[in-house]
């Protein structure tokens, strides 16, 4: 990205659930000053576009943009590459990344083709274990611990300051760019190919022991989701966990 452009298309931020139309107004400002024109919003919002406006007065554009959705899956359902902003420490592992190592991968996913997306959760609990399945990697802003939260603004303003950083730099390091035929799989179809393993999961233990197919289920999608599958990759997936599934629940349908 030369000097003379201004705006980081293919960057999405995505505030989810957010409760005080203040943050939203102060995220929509810094927005503007970084180049970032795509925000979108998961309902419930707490958003006033009158508010937004006294506090980004040259906001417009982005407040223009923004586009809002009945949930997060909605949200993310056409973004290739995926990072979640959080605080804790999850026990399924995932890469976890600061800023700085977020931005050149942010930017190299969104060349593929794809939105690549950063995740803000509400105020008050940050993004739930729902949420953080969807990503293929978390954020954490390297705070000291006895004092690690930050408002949701001075989060989303310190992304949005090494994106702009990153993109700046004449050769921006990030990951390999994958060829057009290979790029990322994007939310629809990476739901399609978890809800196919979760068929099959089912199909394989019909008597449910309490917890077992949810906690299969968390370990394999954040290994999967650490994959980045392919379209074609998650396609193929989707179609053989079905079709054992099919099999599993029906074998006179088998070979």
């Amino acid at each position: 990205m030369s000097a003379g452009e201004h705006t980081l298309p293919g960057i999405v931020l995505v505030l989810d659930r957010p409760r005080d139309p203040l943050n939203v107004g102060a995220v929509v400002r810094l927005m503007g000053n970084f180049g970032l024109p795509c925000l979108r919003l998961v309902e419930p919002a707490a958003f006033d576009p009158a508010q937004v406006l006294r506090l980004a007065r040259r906001g417009q554009a982005v407040l223009d943009g923004i586009r809002r959705y009945p949930s997060l899956p909605d949200a993310l359902a056409d973004c290739g590459y995926v990072i979640g902003t959080t605080r804790r420490v999850r026990a399924i592992a995932r890469p976890v990344l600061t800023p700085e190592e977020a931005a050149p991968v942010l930017l190299a996913a969104r060349d593929e083709g794809r939105p690549a997306a950063v995740i803000f959760g509400p105020e008050d609990f940050g993004l739930d274990n729902a949420a953080l399945d969807r990503c293929h990697a978390l954020l954490t802003i390297p705070a000291v611990p006895e004092d690690a939260s930050l408002n949701l603004a001075q989060a989303a303003l310190l992304v949005a300051y090494e994106l702009r950083r990153a993109a700046l730099q004449v050769n921006p390091v990030g990951t390999e760019a994958r060829a057009p035929s290979e790029r990322i799989a994007q939310g629809a179809d990476l739901e399609a190919m978890f809800s196919g393993l979760h068929a099959m999961l089912e199909a394989m233990h019909p008597v449910q022991i309490p917890g077992r197919t949810d906690h299969a289920m968390a370990r394999l999608r954040a290994l999967l989701m650490r994959a980045q599958p392919s379209e074609a990759d998650a396609r193929l997936l989707a179609g053989i966990f079905q079709h054992v599934a099919h099999g599993l629940l029906d074998p006179r349908d088998g070979p």
